[in-house]
């Protein structure tokens, strides 16, 4: 195996340089080929393999050790790149060591984001600020559930900051999913709902021909209906039924 080319390791890029390094020690197909023996959530997924071979190559990173070597990938990479001048570890390495040590798997509340951060309530109760991209920050709704893994990297306001070890899994909220079976109902689908009814019931009306009326097809209608008929033909409206002006 060639030695693995790489730029100098700073706490900017020591996150995706690790990334980089399991990429190279494994390679893609072997990656692949973990898919049984991963322990990450992959079902989620179905058939898009790009988020299967990230989240497996992410499990390879933070959780799964070579049986070879019988360590981590991250403990690897820091004992063979991540070292200060006197051949101890630097304020880095102990970094990136910690983040194993300080993983975080929960279904977690959404509580809101700002920018590139979102904040998450774990099923405890403890509060974090997670980082993320920007761009995906609108998946991110208060209310929702985003199941994984997070670990602290950094400090952000009076927090630390933290960022996902696996990819994120978007759950519904409890209102998105008690609106989906009906429970909840918004002014639009209570409105949508009355004007169907009121239509159904119009048109339900029977009319036997050449017996009717004119007044007693009218009587029928709804007076709402009939009020919009006389508003459209100007003419005056009409009390209580069978009542004229």
């Amino acid at each position: 195996m060639n030695d693995w080319e790489r730029p100098k390791i700073t706490e900017n890029n020591a996150l995706q340089l690790l990334i980089d390094y399991v990429q190279w020690k494994y390679g893609e197909e072997e990656i692949m080929n973990l898919r049984d023996e991963c322990t990450s959530e992959l079902n989620f997924f179905g058939d898009n393999q790009y988020l299967v071979y990230k989240q497996i190559l992410l499990w390879l990173t933070f959780e799964s050790k070579d049986p070879q070597t019988g360590k981590l990938a991250v403990e690897e990479f820091v004992e063979k790149f991540v070292k200060n001048k006197n051949n101890g570890k630097s304020d880095l390495a102990n970094r990136l060591l910690n983040i194993t040590k300080n993983i975080t798997k929960d279904i977690f509340l959404i509580l809101g984001n700002k920018d590139d951060v979102v904040f998450l309530e774990d099923s405890h109760k403890k509060k974090f600020n997670v980082k993320i991209p920007k761009e995906q920050a609108a998946l991110f709704n208060p209310g929702r559930f985003v199941e994984g893994r997070i670990y602290p990297w950094g400090g952000w306001g009076k927090g630390d900051l933290h960022r996902f070890a696996s990819i994120a899994l978007m759950r519904k909220s409890h209102e998105e999913v008690m609106r989906e079976m009906g429970l909840i109902t918004t002014p639009d689908q209570v409105m949508e709902w009355y004007e169907k009814n009121f239509k159904d019931k119009a048109e339900s009306i029977v009319i036997s021909g050449r017996s009717s009326s004119l007044q007693s097809i009218l009587n029928k209608l709804p007076p709402e209906w009939i009020n919009a008929i006389c508003v459209n033909l100007g003419i005056k409206k009409t009390g209580k039924r069978g009542v004229r002006k």
